[in-house]
């Protein structure tokens, strides 16, 4: 059996579960079990008086004793009460009065159903003390918790009763059940899209080498997103991981022209052009035997079909009910599509053999038409709705090795494939008649139990022919049909699922004939249809003719760049020359600098949009200072740099330089008092300092007998220099003032030392 996920199985609520439990050959227990449905019964005695609580989970993702888990995903639901209803309650008690309750621990959720009213009479006739029963069902009414939490509550049941009868005492008796909830909320939204999204994607466009590494993640993403336990980070995971294997194999270049392109995807691309052939004649009724046939523009070669067999209970209905359909088909998949008008069943006349003899005769002509535009056709989809689906199975199934186009997989929407099914004739006499017509035999209910009448219905039926060489199957049926009950579907599911057939059973349960009132379950078909035409009839040597021109789109700072090689004729592309989107880093700025006591930052931004693109921390400066043993010394109270030599050319060899680097303003030959040295860190000034070279009172970095004129001058008329650097350079003594001892220093330098 193919199973769906289980967010597919949540379309199922607690109506759909009892159809299965009535159906022939469908354990309900096994079944409950695997939708993960849970029952929990209580018993008590209280002398005569006994009571039992029955409380039922349903569709819980995932059971384990008394604790019951719902994983829900917010791409199909929106609260818990959209869920529908996913407990009951049965009381059931051997009493006169009862009184019950269903009580929910939380409050922020709550149960739409809290039971009944004190002393209820569970019985017409109270004298007779029971035992009476009365069920609940409902919903549990909240919101979603946020993605990726989890929301725990409990529901309990309760049941009190009182037992009095004649000549008997009093008695009182009670029990409930009570169970644990947890709502995990996850979101497959993303995840479901990209996925329709690559399904687009055929592995006949690529070598085998760029296929697998996006094959795995295809297959691994298509997994988790059925996967009714997995957690939010591996949707998340899995979305990553296949966004970027469709990344690197859409752009490495080598995909060509294809289906990718075509139709329906959302990302892009022209759709294919149909080229429609309407009304060829295939019999001699020019009414009813006529097709019309619909060829994708710019191709010959391999191609496939999808055959479109209309509805009508056999007796009504044309090629043009499914016109628009053929045409979205070949648009979409970029293959051969053909709607076929039929004989119409007539009693004694044209029986299910007869249009099945339309339909060979049919698909004849579409390979012998196709041919003649360039078209080898070999292999085909039959897709049929209600009687159509009916002759869908029937040629699939009857006719594969005398059919002109392999039949390699059907298609049914609410077809008939059990005739003998005695919900039609308890539906309606009409459609008594209507198998009658088609079987070629009177089927009512004065000759239904005829044994000549029921092979003759059952030859005329598609389940009769199942075996294990049947072709892949999708059904598609509703709940509530009132034409096609839906134990057709059931029955047909069971046949194949014994046969061990490929198929897939998708269930409606609130649509009647056509199954129109379920979007999320459309939406779960379709995406099972374009597997199966992926699968089964994308896998042939198409050729396309192209003309195709460039459109360059360049990369910008979030959105990759690439180049569109465009189809002028029919607007399929493919791209090519891949750029990864990126930002454009400038220069290093400085934000913050750093000091001796905090660390600093700078930062790179984009040249494009001024985004900040990469941070780096700039670490602590070390402290500038003089190396041991060094002649200068720094003064940091008025910043200056006191002692350098008469002479220096580069004073960097004083001080512990690492991390700074030293710029001289006003520099001549040498160094002389009163010169301006920056100390700079990563090209910024951290400090500035003024040399001081002792005796240097004229500031030309030497010291001769100018300095001892002018060192004289200062000490004889007791005036002091203007500048507080001339003054440290003449107090020789450094004691605030100049006297004949500063004076005598400055010339014993000027005469005895260089």
């Amino acid at each position: 059996m193919n199973k769906k996920t289980a967010k597919r199985i949540l379309c199922l609520f607690l109506s759909l579960v009892m159809l299965f439990s009535v159906v022939s050959g469908i354990n309900f227990e096994t079944f409950a079990a695997e939708k993960g449905t849970q029952s929990y019964s209580n018993n008590a005695y209280g002398g005569a008086a006994r009571c039992q609580t029955n409380l039922n989970m349903y569709n819980a993702s995932i059971v384990s004793g008394n604790n019951i888990t719902y994983v829900v995903d917010k791409k199909y639901y929106s609260d818990m009460s959209s869920l529908g209803n996913v407990y009951s309650v049965e009381f059931i008690a051997n009493a006169v009065k009862a009184s019950t309750s269903i009580v929910c621990s939380s409050s922020t959720y709550s149960i739409s159903d809290t039971g009944v009213s004190n002393d209820v009479f569970l019985t017409t006739n109270p004298s007779s003390n029971g035992p009476g029963y009365t069920t609940h069902s409902g919903c549990i009414n909240g919101p979603l918790p946020e993605i990726g939490e989890t929301a725990e509550f409990t529901i309990t049941s309760n049941i009190y009763v009182t037992y009095a009868a004649s000549g008997y005492p009093i008695f009182n008796d009670s029990c409930s059940n009570t169970v644990n909830v947890k709502i995990i909320t996850v979101d497959t939204t993303d995840l479901s899209q990209l996925i329709v999204n690559t399904s687009k994607l055929y592995e006949s466009c690529w070598t085998s080498d760029s296929w697998s590494g996006f094959s795995t993640a295809q297959t691994n993403a298509n997994n988790v997103a059925k996967d009714v336990t997995a957690t939010q980070s591996q949707i998340d995971s899995a979305y990553e991981a296949l966004s970027a294997a469709k990344a690197a194999l859409v752009h490495d270049g080598s995909i060509m022209a294809c289906s990718y392109c075509s139709g329906n995807n959302s990302e892009g691309g022209g759709a294919i052009t149909p080229i429609a052939h309407k009304n060829i004649q295939y019999g001699s009724n020019p009414d009813r035997q006529v097709l019309d046939l619909y060829l994708p523009s710019n191709t010959k070669g391999d191609i496939s079909l999808i055959l479109f067999i209309h509805g009508g209970a056999w007796l009504f209905g044309s090629k043009e009910d499914f016109t628009n359909e053929a045409y979205e088909a070949c648009k979409k998949y970029g293959i051969a599509t053909a709607a076929i008008s039929y004989r119409y069943a007539s009693l004694g006349s044209v029986n299910y053999n007869d249009i099945l003899n339309d339909v060979e005769a049919a698909t004849l002509k579409i390979k012998e038409y196709a041919k003649e535009q360039d078209f080898n056709i070999e292999k085909m989809m039959t897709h049929g709705f209600s009687a159509g689906a009916h002759l869908s199975l029937m040629y699939a199934y009857t006719r594969q090795n005398s059919s002109s186009i392999k039949p390699v997989c059907v298609y049914s929407n609410s077809g008939p494939s059990y005739l003998l099914n005695s919900e039609y004739l308890a539906l309606s006499s009409d459609l008594g008649l209507a198998i009658s017509s088609v079987s070629g035999v009177i089927y009512n209910e004065s000759t239904k139990s005829n044994i000549l009448v029921q092979q003759a219905v059952m030859n005329a039926s598609p389940v009769n022919y199942i075996n294990s060489n049947c072709p892949p199957t999708i059904i598609c049926h509703g709940v509530q049909d009132s034409i096609v009950p839906y134990s057709e579907g059931l029955i047909l599911n069971a046949y194949l699922n014994d046969a061990g057939v490929e198929h897939s059973f998708i269930t409606f349960p609130n649509s009647n004939h056509g199954c129109g009132s379920d979007p999320d379950c459309k939406a779960v078909a379709d995406e099972i249809y374009d597997e199966y035409v992926n699968k089964y009839l994308l896998d042939v040597d198409t050729e396309i003719v192209h003309n195709y021109v460039a459109t360059v789109t360049e990369k910008t700072c979030t959105t990759d760049g690439y180049t569109t090689y465009t189809c002028s004729d029919c607007g399929r592309y493919y791209i090519s020359d891949y750029q990864v989107a990126g930002h454009t880093p400038g220069e290093w700025e400085i934000i913050t600098p750093a000091t001796t006591t905090t660390e600093g930052e700078k930062v790179k931004k984009c040249t494009v949009c001024q985004e900040i693109v990469e941070t780096q921390v700039i670490e602590k400066i070390k402290e500038f200072k003089a190396k041991e043993n060094s002649p200068v010394t720094i003064d940091e109270t008025d910043m200056t740099i006191v002692g350098v030599p008469q002479g220096t050319t580069d004073i960097s060899e004083y001080f512990e330089t690492d991390g700074y680097e030293l710029e001289y303003i006003e520099t001549s030959a040498g160094f002389g008092t009163g010169t301006v040295v920056n100390v700079k860190t990563n090209g910024e000034i951290y400090k500035t300092y003024t040399i001081v070279i002792s005796g240097d009172v004229t500031g030309d970095g030497y010291v001769d007998s100018f300095d001892t004129a002018q060192a004289s001058y200062y000490v004889n008329s007791f005036e002091e220099p203007e500048s507080n650097i001339t003054m440290k350079a003449t107090d020789m003594c450094n004691d605030g003032y100049l006297d004949a001892s500063d004076l005598a220093y400055i010339i014993y330098i000027a005469n005895y030392m260089e």
